[in-house]
């Protein structure tokens, strides 16, 4: 079973977004219907009622929206990686303005 990781912004009102991931569900489920799928959204909670019957072993996460939010709130930037490596690795309080 192969495991494919999608990232996407569907969960806002935006049908386009939404469209664009029931396309890709639709191509995995015709060509890999047995693996895995997690889609990463900024609100997990609404894009499993969304999607919850467009594949059959899908999961729904925010982990990318989640280092964005706290990578902006941190400081990062692309110019210094460093923050970004810290909150990869789950250090979420390094950088934190107080």
């Amino acid at each position: 079973m192969k495991h494919y990781y999608l990232i996407s912004t569907a969960g806002y009102p935006n049908f386009g977004d939404e469209q664009i991931v029931r396309n890709w569900l639709a191509f995995f489920k015709k060509n890999h219907a047995h693996d895995q799928i997690t889609l990463d959204v900024p609100f997990p909670a609404r894009s499993s009622l969304l999607f919850k019957d467009e594949f059959p072993n899908i999961n729904f996460v925010d982990t990318i929206w989640n280092l964005i939010y706290a990578g902006d709130d941190a400081g990062a930037t692309l110019e210094d990686p460093v923050t970004l490596i810290h909150l990869l690795e789950g250090d979420i309080s390094w950088g934190l303005k107080t």
